[in-house]
């Protein structure tokens, strides 16, 4: 991280709320929404050690790809969850806050500081919303495009250095099962993804 630059912020008070509620639900709810194999009593972990559980491995992976990502990105000065913000927005559609923060899977608070730090340089512009005065839309600036197309090849090349050790059949395999997890468990996240 830079001198002077913030970090995004990872939780607010609200979403840490939300989390607790969620974490509620699911254990008043039954083994029906906790495990969808029916099995959600039995301890599938409780021998391994730590570093062999998919919650560790899922956040080791996640710090790896961060890394791998800043170091080929760091001529832009931009972090992931931001880069996905101005990917989404170079689909050319306005959206408001809170559409943004569902299509990459961030809460408000978080959203809102990103859009202000990308806005501070002049990478992305908003126009109250007609519908509603008190709404912004917001959409790239022509800076922001540019940006979107030169950070491609490189944030590109972070996810291929990440997987660069499966084979063709293994990378399949591996996002399939990736994609299952985030789609039966999506819910549960402090800021569920809802793509459109």
């Amino acid at each position: 991280m830079r001198t002077g630059e913030r970090r995004e912020p990872s939780c607010g008070v609200h979403t840490l709320v939300a989390m607790q509620q969620r974490a509620v639900m699911v254990r008043q709810s039954g083994p029906a929404l906790r495990s969808s194999y029916g099995r959600s009593h039995v301890p599938l972990f409780d021998k391994t050690p730590y570093h062999q559980t998919p919650g560790f491995l899922t956040r080791r992976l996640h710090q790896i790809h961060v890394a791998i990502f800043l170091e080929e990105c760091a001529a832009f000065n931009i972090t992931p969850v931001q880069f996905s913000l101005l990917k989404t927005l170079s689909a050319g559609t306005e959206m408001d806050q809170a559409t943004i923060a569902t299509q990459i899977g961030v809460d408000r608070t978080t959203t809102a500081g990103v859009l202000r730090r990308l806005h501070a340089r002049r990478l992305v512009k908003w126009r109250n919303a007609p519908h509603d005065l008190r709404a912004k839309l917001w959409r790239l600036t022509t800076a922001g495009n540019k940006l979107v197309k030169k950070m491609a090849p490189h944030a590109s090349r972070s996810h291929e250095r990440l997987v660069a050790s499966l084979t063709q059949s293994q990378l399949g395999t591996y996002i399939g099962v990736l994609r299952r997890l985030v789609d039966a468990n999506n819910e549960l996240g402090r800021a569920p993804l809802h793509l459109k």
